[in-house]
């Protein structure tokens, strides 16, 4: 009685290993086929990757001001009062020329202990508190004339020296760029239809997608060139640099807002029937 169930117990033991050992077996012998059929080509058909090109201008519409506001005092609070007044003097000024108050930025004011030496002094001394604070003035339209008008008003108020430079309103860059990726579109299902007349192939569904900016990138799209000047004239410059203005010294010489080529490069990677 015992040993039959030894038994029973081995035979069971020994189909379950077979199941297993089948298993294991069939396993590796589909995933051999799989990577022979694959290494033959088979049936299996890599995805091909189509890319395309749109190339549109653009002009940048808008000036950009970009003046440090520096304001001394005894204390902390002399010197924060005087900025917040400098600031306020400016906006006012500013929108006598029809620059809103909203498009006179200005960034975090930093506060500080004021410290100056002389020859004569063997360390620095802290004399007052000095306020700093980053500020952009935005111009809509790069009109010419405003952009001077606003250079003489911040001459009135003492200001001697401030940066300008171009850029492009985001309205104006979302729909330069729905222009060029439906460009670029248009060149890829051209590619597309151009490659299945010469090969028999048939495209199916899009699996992938990328979008990207060249030459320069998305980021001096925004900085799009303006001409360097002097007192002779204007010349060409690297992009995303600004040019230094002295308001003391009239007239002024605007820059010319410059042309830009930007081609957006789009690619698609299509199923292959």
């Amino acid at each position: 009685m015992e040993s039959s169930k030894k038994l029973e117990v081995s035979g069971r033991i020994f189909v379950l290993l077979c199941l297993f050992l089948v298993g294991l077996f069939g396993y590796f012998g589909f995933r051999m086929y799989e990577i022979w059929n694959t290494a033959h080509g088979g049936n299996f058909q890599q995805p091909i990757n189509i890319n395309g090109d749109g190339k549109f201008t653009i002009v940048p519409n808008i000036g950009k001001i970009y003046w440090n506001l520096n304001e001394s005092g005894e204390t902390s609070e002399i010197a924060t009062q005087k900025s917040k007044e400098k600031m306020a003097a400016v906006r006012a000024v500013l929108q006598e020329i029809g620059i809103k108050p909203a498009d006179v930025g200005q960034g975090y004011v930093n506060t500080f202990e004021n410290f100056e030496s002389s020859p004569k002094q063997k360390a620095p001394e802290q004399h007052g508190f000095m306020t700093s604070a980053d500020i952009i003035i935005v111009i809509v339209n790069s009109d010419a004339s405003k952009i001077k008008l606003a250079f003489q008003k911040l001459k009135n108020l003492g200001i001697k020296n401030v940066d300008f430079s171009y850029a492009v309103s985001d309205e104006e860059l979302a729909e330069k760029k729905q222009l060029g990726r439906r460009l670029a579109l248009e060149d890829i299902m051209e590619k597309s239809r151009q490659i299945s007349e010469l090969t028999g192939l048939r495209f199916g569904r899009v699996v992938s997608y990328y979008d990207e900016y060249y030459p320069y990138g998305e980021l001096n799209i925004n900085a799009v060139g303006m001409g360097q000047c002097d007192g002779k004239g204007c010349s060409s410059f690297d992009f995303g640099q600004r040019q230094t203005i002295s308001l003391e010294n009239e007239p002024y010489i605007i820059p010319e807002p410059r042309e830009q080529e930007v081609t957006i490069r789009l690619g698609l990677s299509f199923e292959v029937k």
